[in-house]
């Protein structure tokens, strides 16, 4: 019996796709996935760098709160020469603040944190903090040390028309991108005043 032509082309959608067509539609998909995966991967970068700062910011807290609640001076240290950056959290001699911030040494700290949750490849960011000692200490009132302030810069925290308007900042940014992509926190005020923010707002920090 001869089928007619509706009855055949319905068979043939029974019968699913052709080869031909199978094919167009790969190459489709693999048209527009070309065209997504730079823009995902972007998207996914700028999350990482986004990561390092947030985390970076919960360490700082942490500190403050720590050294308020333990009424026990903290310094958060923050090392932007590794690989991937790192930070720690230390107790402080209550009676030699600024002596005992000057002499610490990374090579003695045993609990460092990487930041980015493990995700971060060596080499794969630029981090880096103002003081360039990576260094920010919270006396036992939570309060930014001003002792230790001006051992490093005596013009930290002063007023913004006569010197820097903040005490302490970390910015980072993906390795061989533009400023703009720059993430940073400024802690603005000895009492620990934090600014979140990112592109231009970055530049000087």
């Amino acid at each position: 019996m001869k089928l007619g032509i509706p009855e055949l082309r319905r068979k043939r959608a029974i019968a699913g796709f052709t080869l031909l067509e199978t094919l167009v539609v790969i190459v489709i998909i693999a048209i527009l996935f070309a065209i997504a995966a730079p823009s995902w991967d972007a998207l996914m970068n700028r999350q990482r760098v986004n990561v390092i700062r947030d985390q970076a910011l919960q360490i700082v807290r942490k500190a403050q709160n720590d050294a308020r609640t333990t009424r026990v001076p903290k310094v958060v240290i923050f090392d932007p020469t590794a690989t991937v950056p790192r930070a720690a959290i230390l107790s402080v001699e209550r009676n030699n603040l600024g002596q005992t911030v000057n002499n610490i040494n990374p090579a003695n700290i045993t609990n460092w944190q990487t930041l980015g949750n493990g995700d971060i490849k060596e080499g794969f960011v630029e981090f880096s903090t103002t003081p360039a000692n990576g260094q920010l200490v919270f006396n036992s009132s939570g309060f930014v040390d001003s002792l230790s302030l001006n051992q490093v810069d005596p013009n930290l925290g002063r007023n913004p028309e006569t010197a820097t308007s903040r005490v302490f900042a970390f910015k980072v940014k993906q390795r061989n991108t533009s400023d703009a992509t720059y993430r940073c926190v400024i802690v603005k005020t000895i009492l620990g005043a934090v600014d979140v923010a990112e592109g231009d707002r970055c530049a000087g920090v």
